[in-house]
C-alpha cells in the first residue's frame, strides 16, 4: 500500500490564536489538495514556541516583567477539547486527511506543550502531552505522564508522535516500537543539523517512518516588545526548519529543508517496513527480554567489584533458571554463596523484606546462656519444670522456637541489674 504523507514545515503567528488557527487551516487545505493522507505540523504551533524568552527568571527571583510575560504566553494556549481544536477538527475533514499538530494546551493555570490527533472525519482521536519539558522550557510548562502515549491504529498505518528531545528517551521509543508505531510523527524545536541523524537513528532503530518537523521564524514575526536572546535584527532566523521525511532503512525521503515555510510530501510504500524488519526488530527478535538483568552497585561498594569495568559501569549477567544462582556463576571462587552475592547485589534496588519479630526461648535448657531469663533456672526446661518455674507461654516459645529455626539465633544479652549504691535501711547495721 502506498500512502502519501506530508510534513508542514511553517511558522506560527506569535501569541495570535487566530492568525495561527487560520493559518494552520490554509496549510492542511494545502495538504489535502497535494492529495496527502496524513501531513504533521511543528511542536507549538498554536500559538508560539517561546525561544529565546528567560521570563526574566534567576534562582530564587521572579520579577513583575516577568510574570507578565509568563501572563501573555498562558493567554496564548488553548483548551482541548475547546472550539480551536474543533475548528481544526472540521480543517481535517475538509481535507479528508490524518492531521498531528503541535499545540500549547492550557489546563486550569498550566501549559503543556501537547500533540493533537484528528482524524479524516474530523475527530479529535486522542492527544499526548510532552513527558519531560527540556530545560528552559521548564519556566513555563508542566510535565506530562504516561497516560497520554497513545498509538492509533488507522487505515494507513499505527500513527504516534513523540515530541522534539522526547525522542533522546530510550524507553519512550520502545514504548513507541512495542506498540508497533510505522508512521512515527517528530514534531521538533531543534532546528540544528544534528537533528537529521537523530531522526534517520530512529528510522533505523524502529524499522518506521519518520515525519519529522520544525517552524521557520524570524525574529521580526515576534512582537516589538518581545525579549529574545537571540540577533535584535527583524530579518534573523529564530527557527530554521529542518523538516524531512525518513524510510525505515533510514533513508532520506525528502528534505532536509531550511529557512523557507513548504510542505514535503513522499510516497511510502508499506511494504517496506515489513521488508526492514527481516533483520531487525527492536521489539521482536532483537528485544530479548529477561536475558540480560542489570544491577546497579551502590556507591561506595567498588569493592565489591572484582575489576573496574564493573566498578565504572552496569553489572550484567545472563539468568540462569534459578536467579540466586547467577552470580556464583559469574564469580565462583568468592566465598559467599550464589544466593548471598546475588541479594548482596540487588539489596540497593529493592525494598527491604518485612523482618520477622525476634522471638527467644527464655526457659529451654537447650538455649544459650544469654538466651535464659535471670529468673528460670539453668536446669530447668519446658519438659521437666514445675509450673511454677515455667508457664505455658515460655513453653510455647520454646516450642516454637524448636520447630521453625535450625540454630539459635543471635539474641542481646540479658542487662545486668544496676549497682547498688548503698545498703538498704532495714539491712544496716545498727
Amino acid at each position: 500500500m502506498i500512502v502519501k504523507a506530508g510534513v508542514a514545515q511553517v511558522g506560527a503567528v506569535p501569541f495570535d490564536i487566530e492568525a495561527s488557527i487560520a493559518k494552520a487551516e490554509d496549510w492542511i487545505a494545502k495538504a489535502g489538495e497535494a492529495e496527502c493522507q496524513i501531513v504533521v505540523f511543528p511542536e507549538a504551533f498554536i500559538s508560539v514556541y517561546p525561544k529565546g524568552s528567560d521570563f526574566d527568571v534567576s534562582i530564587g527571583v521572579r520579577t513583575v516583567r516577568g510574570r507578565d510575560e509568563f501572563r501573555r504566553y498562558l493567554d496564548a494556549s488553548i483548551t482541548v477539547p475547546g472550539p480551536e481544536s474543533e475548528r481544526l477538527g472540521k480543517a481535517a475533514a475538509a481535507a479528508n486527511c490524518f492531521v498531528v499538530i503541535g499545540v500549547m494546551e492550557r489546563e486550569l493555570g498550566t501549559m503543556y506543550c501537547t500533540v493533537l490527533y484528528f482524524g479524516p472525519d474530523g475527530t479529535l482521536m486522542g492527544k499526548h502531552r510532552k513527558l519531560m519539558p527540556t530545560a528552559g522550557e521548564r519556566l513555563a510548562w508542566g510535565f506530562g505522564d504516561g497516560s497520554t502515549l497513545p498509538v492509533f491504529d488507522t487505515p494507513i498505518g499505527k500513527i504516534g508522535a513523540v515530541i522534539c528531545w522526547e525522542n533522546y528517551m530510550p524507553m519512550l521509543r520502545m514504548t513507541m516500537y512495542a506498540k508497533g508505531v510505522s508512521l512515527y510523527c517528530a514534531p521538533t524545536a531543534d532546528d540544528r543539523e544534528t537533528w537529521l541523524p537523530t531522526v534517520r537513528h530512529i528510522a533505523l532503530e524502529g524499522r518506521c517512518f519518520v515525519l519529522s518537523t520544525c517552524q521557520v521564524v524570524k525574529r521580526g514575526d515576534f512582537p516589538a516588545d518581545y525579549r529574545c536572546a537571540i540577533d535584535a535584527d527583524p530579518e534573523t532566523y529564530v527557527m530554521h526548519g529542518g523538516a524531512a521525511i525518513i524510510g525505515p532503512l533510514g533513508n532520506v525521503l525528502a528534505g532536509p529543508v531550511f529557512d523557507e515555510e513548504c510542505l514535503l510530501t513522499a510516497d511510502l510504500d508499506t511494504d517496506e517496513l515489513g521488508r526492514a524488519k527481516f533483520d531487525f526488530d527492536v521489539a521482536g527478535n532483537y528485544a530479548r527480554p529477561g536475558s540480560v538483568r542489570r544491577v546497579f552497585p551502590a556507591p561506595g561498594s567498588s569493592k565489591t567489584w572484582p575489576d573496574a569495568r564493573h566498578r565504572a559501569g552496569v553489572f550484567s549477567c545472563r539468568i540462569a533458571k534459578n536467579p540466586a544462582t547467577a552470580l556464583s556463576r559469574r564469580f565462583p571462587k568468592q566465598a559467599l554463596s550464589g544466593r548471598v552475592r546475588f541479594h548482596r547485589a540487588i539489596r540497593h534496588i529493592l525494598p527491604a523484606p518485612p523482618r520477622r519479630p525476634r522471638r527467644i526461648a527464655v526457659g529451654c535448657r537447650h538455649a544459650p546462656q544469654s538466651h535464659r531469663a535471670p529468673w528460670i533456672s539453668r536446669k530447668s526446661s519446658p519438659r521437666s519444670a514445675s509450673p511454677a518455674s515455667c508457664s505455658s507461654f515460655i513453653w510455647r516459645r520454646w516450642n516454637w522456637a524448636r520447630r521453625r529455626s535450625r540454630r539459635w539465633r543471635p539474641a542481646p544479652v540479658w542487662p545486668a541489674p544496676p549497682p547498688m549504691t548503698c545498703s538498704p535501711a532495714w539491712n544496716r547495721k545498727s
